[in-house]
């Protein structure tokens, strides 16, 4: 008779907070108008999954929808969520610039946001006060 072992749950030190859980994205962000890419530059861009806030809970809600019903992998729903929020920031970021000169003058050719990931996704649960 083979002996069976029962394993213990992992235990969660009581200094981590479990209401949250942060997933950094590495992503590489581009302003290309035609052919010339106006800036570039690497940022890593933290999607909160919380129920506490708002936004955390539709973090969790799209993740959901797009692992679950999509079909994605956690890594491309995580990047996807990361695109759309950068690309949303860089629309506000434009708008608040519209009426400047450089705008102006480029406002004949679209102004295209490339985000392509940069590097591993990190997982992290930060610590409670």
């Amino acid at each position: 008779m083979a002996k069976q072992y029962s394993q213990k749950p992992r235990q969660i030190p009581p200094s981590v907070d479990t209401s949250i859980a942060i997933a950094d994205v590495p992503v590489k962000i581009a302003f290309i108008q035609g052919d010339v890419t106006l800036n570039a530059y690497e940022d890593v861009i933290a999607v909160a999954f919380t129920p506490k806030t708002a936004a955390g809970h539709e973090f969790a809600k799209r993740m959901s929808i797009q692992t679950v019903l999509d079909g994605q992998t956690t890594e491309s729903a995580l990047f996807t969520i990361a695109s759309e929020a950068v690309k949303a920031q860089a629309l506000e970021m434009l708008q608040t610039l519209a009426q400047t000169d450089v705008v102006k003058r480029g406002s004949q050719r679209e102004l295209h946001v490339q985000v392509t990931q940069n590097g591993d996704i990190l997982y992290r649960m930060p610590m409670t006060a």
